[in-house]
């Protein structure tokens, strides 16, 4: 008996259907993953564990376990560990080396002093960078991850990784956070207000909480949204120092791949204005909030890497880009009566094309009735 010929066209297109629902099902779970994935919280650290006591579970780089030291022991992170605002300072080493530490209730993320890394030459993995707030006005990127050795308490020795941070001009090296205290059996006694190490030693909370930011720093920001053309810029006036330090204070500028700022002075040369320019062959927006600098006490680094001193050498090589990707007033001016008219007069629709086609209907039609309108002519 012969099939049905429609047959072979249904499961075709049944078979359609069901590829592009995979296929939607498919972009569906990326975007899912990606959401997850450009998360602003940051992945909680997962700490190496050692066990035991033998240095044959430790990693080759940190067979440092001295005369009397044990390894500590890491548990299991309990949901009742919230993190309160309470910091104690701690003596401990840090790779063998005498450093004073901040264990802050508070800090969800355990970080170490960049100065700190740098001294001690350690090595870590600066493709994991994330971005954390608590430690300024703004969000600081991280500068990687190390693996260090970490001796508190009667020689209790912890190793596991943790970000590097530029945490400012303070008095101490690292940051231990509920990241790492949670696991480390640390105990938070809010009553007593005391901290108890994984040994029983206690030590007591400050009294007054810690400013990590204890210099003069102000950031420059745009105020509102701007769009600048490729080769264009905008100027935007100085905040007033009403709590300027007495030892004077150093101007600071950021840039990215796209847009370099500039220090404009009045006459007398005093900072007055930033200058911002789109180094770019596109049109270029800034939204509000975005940093285009600092202002900081003299010898106070601005917590953001990038930005360099406007008495830098590097701030000189970043005003090439800018005499290079900029055009002069004249046609800057040109440009923005441009793009205003083409803002404000929309380019007409096209007509429809006209037809070509002549039919003999038509032609006959036409030639009928210049005839009518002879005959009457002649018989008027």
């Amino acid at each position: 008996m012969p099939l049905d010929p429609m047959a072979l066209e249904v499961q075709e297109f049944l078979a359609t259907v069901a590829a592009w629902k995979t296929q939607q099902e498919k972009r569906r779970r990326k975007r899912d993953l990606l959401t997850c994935n450009t998360s602003y919280d940051p992945p909680p650290l997962v700490p190496r564990v050692c066990f035991t006591n033998s240095t044959k579970s430790l990693p080759e780089e940190f067979d440092l376990l001295e005369g009397g030291e044990q390894l500590g022991f890491w548990r299991k992170s309990d949901l009742s560990d919230r993190a309160r605002s309470d910091q104690a300072f701690l003596d401990a080493a840090i790779m063998n080396v005498p450093a004073r530490i901040v264990a802050d209730t508070g800090a969800n993320l355990s970080v170490i002093h960049r100065r700190m890394a740098e001294r001690l030459n350690l090595k870590g993995d600066t493709s994991k960078r994330i971005g954390i707030n608590g430690l300024g006005p703004n969000s600081v990127s991280t500068f990687g991850m190390v693996t260090i050795k970490l001796t508190i308490a009667r020689s209790i020795v912890f190793i596991f990784s943790l970000a590097v941070c530029d945490i400012g001009p303070v008095e101490f090296e690292m940051i231990l956070g509920m990241d790492f205290m949670s696991k480390a059996g640390f105990v938070i006694d809010t009553g007593n207000r005391e901290i108890q190490l994984p040994d029983g030693e206690y030590v007591p909370l400050l009294t007054e909480g810690i400013k990590y930011e204890t210099s003069f720093l102000s950031y420059v920001k745009l105020r509102y949204t701007m769009e600048l053309g490729a080769g264009e810029f905008m100027t935007m006036d100085l905040p007033k120092l009403n709590d300027a330090p007495v030892s004077g204070v150093e101007y600071w500028v950021d840039r990215s791949a796209r847009w370099v700022p500039s220090m404009c002075a009045d006459s007398h040369g005093v900072p007055c204005a930033y200058k911002v320019t789109n180094i770019s062959n596109k049109l270029l927006t800034l939204s509000a909030g975005t940093i285009i600098g600092a202002v900081a006490q003299v010898g106070v680094r601005p917590l953001n890497s990038r930005m360099v001193r406007t008495t830098s050498n590097r701030y000189k090589e970043w005003q090439v880009d800018v005499w290079e990707g900029s055009v002069s007033c004249k046609i800057q001016r040109m440009l923005n009566q441009m793009r205003h008219f083409n803002q404000a007069y929309e380019p007409p629709s096209p007509l429809p094309p006209l037809s070509c086609t002549l039919h003999i209907r038509d032609l006959r039609a036409s030639y009928e009735g210049e005839i009518k309108k002879a005959q009457l002519r002649f018989h008027r």
